[in-house]
């Protein structure tokens, strides 16, 4: 981590330890565990882990998952986001600019899955991780898994969950794909960024542009890093190699797989709910 020419922005280079490092160790995708036991006080009539106590243990692991991804960033106070210019039309264009107002992660669902009962004072881990996310959402799945008693045995997976979490200022709804460019962890689009300037084929839109921002604060703090390290360092880290966007974009695109289907739902069961109504009311 390095601080921008400001100095009050910490931004990364993420690079891989190996050429061959699997997409799940970077730093966006990477999971997190916590170790805990299920206290005697947590067990239910049935005398295992009550089900309305996993959602403290998932709000644990996943304040470790959101906390790393929004540390070089916090408290978005120095991102320009996307704003409506006429903010009583819905239809005006975008811009970008700064906004006031208190920054805050907001929980928007969770989708629980229950598969093996916990014995009272039992220890599990509980390990999250980034999925995938789109314009508004982060969406984090979680495992709750008993450790497997050799050092290469799969653990059991004890419970299953899905969540999502949308990240805001003041009103304003950051994009996700912005704040992790701001961060580091986002390797530019291919033909954004042409050595610091951009590419004016490929950065036509709001959208292109504001990740164009981003991406080109992330490469100039890497040509920071590479003045400031030693000639010995450099040929040390010759080897090295940077995660591209395609290696990112795809692992979110197999992540997105898994949750549109549970997203979906979301809306259908609320749709579910409105048609019963005005079938109710219309008979009452």
């Amino acid at each position: 981590m390095k601080p921008n020419a400001k100095g009050n922005r910490m931004l990364s280079v993420v690079k891989k330890a190996h050429p061959e490092d699997p997409i799940i160790n970077h730093p966006l995708f990477r999971p997190e565990t916590i170790t805990t036991h299920a206290p005697l006080l947590e067990t239910d009539y049935n005398l295992h882990k009550s089900n309305s106590t996993y959602f403290s243990d998932l709000d644990i692991s996943r304040s470790k998952v959101m906390g790393r991804l929004l540390a070089a960033v916090w408290p978005l106070s120095d991102i320009r986001v996307e704003v409506r210019a006429d903010s009583n039309d819905p239809n005006s264009e975008m811009k970008l600019q700064k906004v006031k107002g208190r920054a805050a992660t907001i929980l928007g669902a969770v989708h629980t899955t229950f598969r093996k009962e916990i014995a009272p004072y039992a220890s599990y881990n509980v390990q999250s991780r980034v999925l995938s996310w789109d314009n508004r959402w982060i969406y984090i799945g979680t495992w709750f898994l008993k450790p497997a008693s050799k050092p290469k045995e799969k653990p059991t997976v004890l419970a299953c969950s899905l969540s999502k979490y949308i990240v805001k200022k003041g009103r304003i709804t950051v994009r996700p794909e912005l704040m992790f460019a701001a961060g580091g962890l986002l390797p530019p689009k291919p033909g954004t960024i042409m050595n610091g300037t951009a590419d004016a084929s490929t950065a036509t839109t709001t959208e292109s542009s504001t990740v164009q921002e981003a991406a080109d604060m992330t490469q100039r703090a890497a040509r920071l890093v590479a003045d400031a390290t030693s000639s010995t360092s450099s040929e040390a880290n010759a080897n090295e190699e940077e995660w591209t966007w395609e290696e990112v974009e795809k692992e979110r695109l197999r992540g997105a797989e898994l949750v549109t289907k549970w997203a979906a739902l979301d809306g259908e069961l609320e749709e579910e709910f409105n048609e019963d109504f005005a079938v109710r009311s219309s008979t009452s």
